[in-house]
């Protein structure tokens, strides 16, 4: 069943199609190639056809970010510490305790504070860059199919699964890998969807600090720095732990996203003659044959 010809329409082709000649079905076998192909929809083929065509699709109504909801409760939980930590120092002023003058910050630990400015989700830190948790939730929300990507080094759900294909079949072909790591390799640049163990040990963690920290500033009411610092140094361990996962899961996607294009890049340079081009790529093959291709690649 078809539905007429709206997303041509969408497309907006503006062109004397009859310029492009034999290009257009190059062997012959356009129809036999269309068929054999998997089918794009399967079910309530109406329904999607109408939110396609009218351009009316909302990602976050098909797709979530599997580690959003847990960073959102790590960075409450580490927002809260962090006030309830200010009020407790505020408060030992206000004393006349002489801990601190308002409104001078409190004396934090530096690294703790530290930590606080690099991870938490306000937004930019000390810098002006973007905080470690908006940044690594930017990065999963593309990876997740919910935004894409402006930049050639971000990779995307479509730019990263549509190279990492590429990827996995030319490795296969090459280094007769086993299936196993070709399968792993197809998931190089998703890393950082599948760290939700790590994040749920993380979550409880800081969990138990916070509580254990208001535990103990509860319980030595007109005690000082000591009291503070030695309340936050789990605190601090684990936050640190948890920024060094977050940048490293992220710019290790982003890297390996790199390098598969630039392996795919290589490749491309000396594939795209028709000795190495497979049947989905025959459009390739004519434009370099008939129109693009230098003699010293037609004859590879």
């Amino acid at each position: 069943m078809t539905y007429g010809s709206l997303l041509q329409s969408r497309l907006g082709l503006n062109f004397d199609t009859t310029k492009f000649g034999s290009g257009i079905d190059p062997y012959g076998d356009l129809q036999t190639r269309l068929q054999k192909q998997t089918k794009l929809i399967r079910d309530n083929t109406s329904t999607i056809y109408t939110a396609i065509a009218n351009s009316s699709v909302t990602p976050s109504t098909y797709f979530q970010n599997p580690v959003a909801s847990i960073l959102s409760t790590i960075n409450t939980t580490i927002n809260n510490a962090y006030t309830l930590v200010w009020n407790y120092a505020v408060d030992l002023g206000e004393a006349g305790l002489d801990y601190i003058l308002r409104p001078v910050v409190p004396t934090l630990p530096t690294t703790y504070n530290s930590l606080v400015q690099e991870l938490t989700t306000d937004d930019t830190n000390l810098n002006g860059s973007p905080k470690a948790f908006n940044t690594f939730i930017s990065h999963t929300n593309r990876l997740s199919n919910l935004s894409n990507s402006n930049k050639e080094n971000r990779p995307s759900f479509s730019s990263a699964q549509s190279i990492l294909q590429t990827i996995q079949s030319l490795i296969y072909q090459l280094e007769t890998t086993s299936t196993n790591t070709v399968g792993s390799l197809g998931l190089g640049a998703f890393t950082s969807l599948f760290i939700n163990s790590d994040l749920s040990t993380y979550n409880s963690n800081i969990n138990s600090n916070y509580t254990n920290l208001q535990s103990l500033l509860s319980t030595n009411p007109t005690s000082t720095n000591p009291t503070i610092n030695s309340g936050l140094s789990s605190l601090t361990t684990n936050m640190e732990n948890l920024l060094t996962l977050l940048v490293t899961r992220r710019e290790h996607d982003e890297n390996f996203y790199l390098n598969a294009i630039s392996i795919g890049e290589d490749f491309n340079v000396i594939s795209t003659n028709k000795n190495y081009s497979t049947t989905s790529s025959m459009l390739a093959s004519y434009l370099v044959e008939n129109l693009i291709g230098t003699n010293t690649l037609k004859n590879l």
